[in-house]
């Protein structure tokens, strides 16, 4: 249900002393539905089916124990004890024959495998948290604003470095001199916020430490501490606001001057909706510092030129010292172009600090909060017919 164990301790209190019985199973799932609730925004969805899925699990230690006692279940209980055995699935694929007098150098129409498909498949394919544990390997987990737009007041560590097994906090002032924490791939951006933070998800710092457990339950014992500013939120308030961009983009058919001769002119507007790349894997890299003072990174990436300019613009080094390697990704279109190359110039920073590989891959929840997706549009038109 969630990234840290939790006792059920009221529910463990109010059963103490109650009879063996139906009644108790049943007192149990309502006391365990009170206390496990989920709220219907939590990181990683689908709140009904894990709360359903703890009393899933209590119903079925019952069962285990009321067996025990007596050897007597009734036949259509016993299976809620037994583990569920699904059958080797198969699967078929229709296509039509290609003429014979097709060239065997035409693939259209064949059936081609994809060259990585029996990988893939069978889970052979390797991805990058698939690699293993590099020696003195450690585990970065962000820190990411909770707010849209606010100046940041205070960042308070004492708690999370006082964790055993947190190496240290990566923060803007960590950016080695000759680097630079503007970033991104119009140099708009900061790699780590400094004074301000501009949107929801915003990376504020890195928490280093043994593993990835230690690292993010480390990253939520940090301590921000906001003033909230104004915010532009949806793209009417950008409008009213007279927030724009420094560029644009212009799609014009036709001689639009002759409108105001129209006969019949329409006007209306179309809505298109934002969109999470929601690839499979998440965004992640590992960052090895070499012993020039240059970086190896593999990265899940689908611009290895990207994330190797964008580290060394951060490090301050030449691009020609950075080595980055992909193998395969997860999933990709277009959500691990632009953002997985600032995620690994930051880690590049954490690697460059500890003088240590540094592997980072997000949570779902992180990936979306941080890596962004594709934009929400309005469009306005008219149309001028006779």
């Amino acid at each position: 249900m969630a990234p840290i164990t939790k006792l059920a301790s009221k529910t463990s209190t109010s059963l103490i002393g109650c009879v063996w019985s139906e009644q108790l199973c049943d007192r149990g799932i309502e006391l365990l539905k009170s206390e496990l609730s989920l709220p219907s925004d939590v990181p990683g969805g689908m709140p009904e089916y894990r709360e359903v899925l703890a009393v899933s699990f209590f119903f079925k230690f019952y069962l285990y124990v009321t067996q025990v006692l007596t050897q007597s279940l009734p036949p259509e209980q016993l299976s809620g004890m037994r583990g569920v055995s699904l059958p080797l699935t198969g699967s078929t694929q229709a296509y039509e024959e290609v003429p014979d007098e097709q060239s065997q150098y035409n693939p259209v129409g064949r059936p081609v495998i994809h060259q990585s498909a029996y990988q893939q498949a069978t889970g052979e394919a390797k991805y990058l948290d698939d690699i293993p544990t590099l020696a003195g390997e450690l585990h970065a987990a962000p820190v990411l604003s909770s707010r849209s737009h606010a100046k940041i007041l205070s960042i308070d560590t004492k708690d999370t470095l006082s964790i055993p097994g947190v190496h240290y906090v990566v923060t803007y002032k960590d950016i080695p001199t000759g680097g630079s924490n503007v970033n991104g791939m119009f140099s708009d951006e900061e790699l780590f916020a400094e004074s301000e933070v501009f949107c929801y998800g915003q990376l504020i710092a890195l928490v280093i430490a043994e593993n990835p457990l230690i690292a993010r339950r480390a990253a939520r014992a940090v301590r921000v501490s906001y003033e909230n500013l104004s915010t532009v939120v949806t793209i009417e308030e950008a409008i009213k606001s007279n927030s724009f961009f420094n560029y644009s983009h212009t799609i014009s058919t036709g001689d639009v001057s002759v409108l105001s001769d129209c006969e019949n002119v329409e006007t209306g507007e179309v809505r298109i909706g934002g969109q999470e790349h929601f690839y499979f894997e998440p965004q992640g890299c590992i960052v090895i510092p070499t012993e020039d003072g240059g970086i190896e990174m593999i990265s899940s990436t689908q611009a290895l030129t990207t994330c190797q300019l964008l580290t060394a613009q951060a490090l301050g080094i030449q691009a020609n010292r950075i080595a980055c390697k992909v193998k395969r990704i997860g999933g990709g279109f277009g959500g691990k172009e632009t953002r997985s190359c600032v995620l690994s110039a930051a880690v590049s920073v954490a690697a460059n600090k500890m003088l240590r590989p540094v592997r980072c891959v997000l949570d779902r929840d992180e990936d979306m909060k941080h890596s962004g997706g594709r934009h929400p549009f309005l469009a306005k038109y008219k149309v001028g017919y006779r």
